[in-house]
């Protein structure tokens, strides 16, 4: 039982009103937050004495320096927890049902700093908010399980003024109120198989790379080449498509998963948000992933001996992966529609049509935490490259790595420093048709990121970014920008 809730308990709340000691109570709790008092914890002594303020008026008054003890003790468990909602039971009540609720809000102030289009500064943010029920618990039987994806996003593009083409920021996208995901899944054969159908991002399970989780710039979430690839890109952040995935584990190191989904997410002419319609030219969009890993280890083990027996016995959204030495995954994606030619014209000066357009990526990342004896401090390492159709959309390779130190200051085990380097090749199309509108353009757009991420306590951190982009645009006659990035996440 939470603090608070304990708090509560056995005392009674008159309904009339405050009484007249629980009003002088809150009184000796105001003039008890005297300067030097730590003012988080003095407005949670005043919200524990109003918390007994509707007592009744035969009530004794509250101590205040038990108050200040009775909060103090309260706030240190709040910063024990991972999310805001478990220092008050929420979490663990809703899982005797096989529910899970998870809400945080990512907000950031970034600064174009100099160079690109213009300096300037934007504020954006995200609010996301998911849930997921997992049938067993309250049915009695395996159902499969259900998960729905609400988010609000607002704020400006730092892009806009940076002037890239990757995305300086993965916060940024159009203002909307959105149902961003909305699927179901069922394991099958003993959760060696995963069905999912639904509207679905798809790089919350292919192009994935863990150990570049810490970093802002957009490419490291899912490389150029596949990101900014379709009409409207693939069915990712902030646009989502309908479709199905099915994963299988071909042994215990080794999973093999497809999915196919609507081929243009969203609205093209411009609507934010996910929109689900499956125009007839739409066609659809395929992807598929082979992974490999070696040297798993589930998180509970890591205090025993690494044992290089893989642990990894099942697939699918909603479970936790085990800690690995090395991953490697080749994937291979394409459209069924085609699509105008960036340069090529026809007699009639109508683009001419490329069909297919498919695409390749490979990716590998190392723990180097797992070689050792297990402790959380240690670097994780990665390295991408992937190839698209150069002649329909701007970006034709696209090469990325990085490499993370969890814990720098020994005092501080939770800290990340990150650096990484994204660069976006640009395709003879559209270098041709940019030369042809009298401009400059350079053979890739290069982003470098250094960034350091500081809990706080377990449901809120601050992190501090800063890039330098290379050629931003893809155009030679673009200044280089420097972009500075504050985030703070907050997890309810």
């Amino acid at each position: 039982m939470s603090a608070l809730l304990h708090l509560r308990q056995g005392r009674r709340f008159d309904q009339r009103g405050p009484s007249i000691l629980g009003l002088r109570s809150l009184l000796d709790q105001v003039q008890a937050c005297v300067p030097g008092s730590r003012t988080v914890r003095c407005v949670a002594a005043i919200g524990i004495a109003l918390l007994g303020s509707g007592s009744a008026a035969t009530a004794e008054p509250a101590d205040p320096v038990a108050l200040h003890e009775e909060a103090d003790a309260w706030w240190r468990r709040v910063g024990e927890h991972e999310r805001l909602g478990d220092a008050l039971g929420f979490h663990e009540a809703l899982a005797e049902y096989g529910v899970e609720i998870e809400v945080a809000y990512a907000g950031d102030v970034a600064s174009t700093l100099d160079g690109g289009v213009e300096t300037g500064t934007e504020v954006l943010g995200n609010l996301d908010a998911m849930f997921l029920w997992r049938t067993e618990p309250l049915m009695g039987r395996d159902l499969g399980n259900l998960f729905l994806y609400g988010l609000f996003n607002h704020g400006g593009n730092p892009s806009d003024d940076a002037g890239d083409l990757q995305g300086v920021d993965n916060n940024a996208a159009p203002r909307a109120v959105q149902l961003y995901e909305a699927w179901w899944q069922k394991r099958l054969f003993e959760s060696r198989a995963s069905l999912l159908v639904g509207l679905y991002d798809v790089n919350s399970e292919f192009d994935v790379i863990d150990s570049a989780e810490l970093f802002i710039h957009s490419s490291f979430g899912m490389g150029a080449d596949l990101g900014t690839s379709g009409v409207n890109g693939p069915s990712i952040f902030p646009a989502t498509s309908v479709g199905a995935r099915v994963s299988v584990l071909l042994t215990a190191e080794t999973t093999l998963q497809i999915a196919v989904l609507d081929g243009i997410p969203g609205d093209p002419d411009g609507g934010a948000g996910s929109q689900v319609h499956w125009r007839s030219g739409d066609g659809v969009f395929a992807i598929g992933e082979l992974a490999h890993v070696w040297g798993s280890v589930r998180r509970d083990e890591r205090d025993e001996p690494l044992d290089r027996t893989t642990q990894h016995r099942h697939v699918g959204r909603g479970y936790e992966a085990p800690e690995r030495l090395l991953r490697v995954a080749l994937g291979t994606w394409a459209y069924s529609t085609s699509r105008d030619h960036l340069f090529e014209r026809d007699a009639n000066g109508r683009p001419d049509r490329e069909s297919g357009h498919p695409g390749f990526y490979a990716l590998a990342e190392l723990d180097t935490r797992l070689l050792g004896p297990r402790h959380a401090r240690g670097a994780t390492a990665f390295l991408r490259a992937g190839l698209a159709d150069g002649d329909v959309q701007e970006f034709a390779g696209y090469t990325g790595a990085g490499v993370t130190y969890i814990g720098p200051i020994p005092a501080r085990p939770g800290d990340q420093l990150g650096v990484g380097l994204a660069a976006a090749y640009t395709g003879h199309a559209f270098r041709r048709a940019t030369r042809a509108l009298g401009d400059k353009p350079s053979r890739a757009e290069v982003a470098f990121e250094v960034t350091y991420l500081a809990p706080l306590v377990p449901w809120l951190s601050i992190q501090a970014d800063l890039q330098y982009v290379l050629d931003p645009g893809g155009l030679r006659s673009r200044s280089d920008a420097l972009v500075g990035i504050l985030r703070y996440v907050v997890e309810i």
